[in-house]
């Protein structure tokens, strides 16, 4: 019978020059583990080079490589934990089994073998190697959990300094001017930008702890989503100029604000990271099932940002200090996500696209957006 959890069962490599022990051994372990035989030691060392198993059962005493060489071998680049080693050995004297152990041996077991005994003890060591797995997958999260932290701390101190310095400033001017209306519009604005770094924050934070995103889906036409978006953005930077091209049928169920929010920081972005005094175009179309939405500026996407273009507080190479937190493009991809869209960039030396392909309709199971 071979294991019945495949492919859940552990590879097990069992390494007997007697064929005889080696199959007493492996119809033992067959029923729970997927066993593969190798019958000298040279022969299991050169399938190292290949792949490794996840216990290692070793004949201590086998001709030219024993079983103490292979465990050495296998010690100089896999700890106790991650890969255990069990020896055979049909001498087991105080000293044999203290040399097993310095030679990096987790356990053994008296040859001949009684079958109870060794499934026992290799269940023994599976269940210590998995719950090594968990703690090593742990420390990994609390390493990029901390290195997350420290980044949001240094980002979000270093972005915000800029517009509350603008408002101190203009204070200051204000107290000894009689211009109160450019210091007011110079305040409005970087209060403006201080408050959707907070937003970008919370959406980020919520996401961060599991509390999903809420959508508030209405039947709504998408061009009047990106106009009102557009607007925004002409309003807000004037020398840009941005076209519009919108197809026919762009209606379907959509949370408006959080659409919105997709167009704008697409926008923010095509103008703080496309070429100057060049157009922005936008373009709206549907299909029977689906509406897309592309935004496209002159410049391209250097090589080394573009696979990172998507996650948290990737802000690209040519940066500035008004870009934000970073935060931008990661909240367009999970709008996009939890209403069962994509999003995808696309990039040359002319232009470089964002294109986000939508459903008309929420889909039938909930959308994996993390926000």
């Amino acid at each position: 019978m071979n294991c019945t959890r495949a492919p859940a069962c552990a590879r097990v490599w069992l390494v007997d020059d007697s064929v005889g022990q080696a199959e007493v051994v492996r119809r033992a372990l067959q029923a729970s583990y997927v066993v593969e035989v190798f019958h000298d030691g040279a022969s299991v060392l050169e399938a190292f080079t290949r792949t490794t198993p996840d216990i290692l059962v070793l004949d201590w005493h086998m001709p030219e490589v024993s079983g103490l060489d292979v465990c050495r071998f296998v010690r100089e680049s896999r700890g106790p934990s991650e890969l255990p080693i069990l020896i055979l050995t049909a001498t087991s004297n105080q000293n044999d089994l203290i040399t097993a152990f310095n030679a990096g041996a987790n356990d053994f077991v008296r040859k001949p073998c009684d079958g109870g005994e060794l499934t026992a003890r290799i269940e023994g060591l599976e269940r210590s190697r998995r719950l090594h797995a968990r703690l090593q997958a742990a420390a990994g999260m609390l390493r990029d959990e901390a290195e997350l932290r420290e980044r949001f701390i240094a980002v979000l101190g270093h972005d915000l300094r800029q517009p509350l310095s603008a408002i101190y400033a203009t204070a200051q001017t204000l107290s000894r001017s009689s211009d109160v209306a450019a210091g007011s519009k110079r305040i409005e604005g970087a209060a403006q930008r201080m408050a959707r770094m907070i937003d970008d924050v919370l959406d980020f934070s919520r996401g961060r702890v599991g509390a999903g995103m809420l959508l508030n889906r209405v039947p709504v036409s998408l061009d009047t989503i990106v106009e009102r978006a557009v607007d925004e953005a002409r309003a807000a930077h004037a020398r840009h100029e941005i076209d519009t091209s919108y197809g026919h049928d762009l209606a379907g169920e959509w949370d408006v604000d959080r659409m919105a929010q997709v167009c704008s920081n697409l926008l923010d972005n095509a103008i703080k990271h496309g070429r100057p005094a060049t157009p922005i175009t936008v373009e709206a179309e549907g299909t029977a099932d689906a509406v897309t939405i592309r935004i496209t500026n002159t410049g391209a996407i250097p090589q080394s940002s573009r696979t990172s273009l998507f996650d948290a507080f990737s802000q690209g190479e040519s940066a500035s200090p008004r870009s934000g937190l970073g935060l931008g493009l990661f909240i367009v991809d999970q709008i996009v996500r939890a209403h069962g869209g994509s999003v995808v960039a696309t990039s040359d030396e002319g232009a470089t696209s964002f294109t986000v392909n939508l459903p008309r309709r929420a889909p039938k199971q909930p959308a994996s957006g993390s926000l």
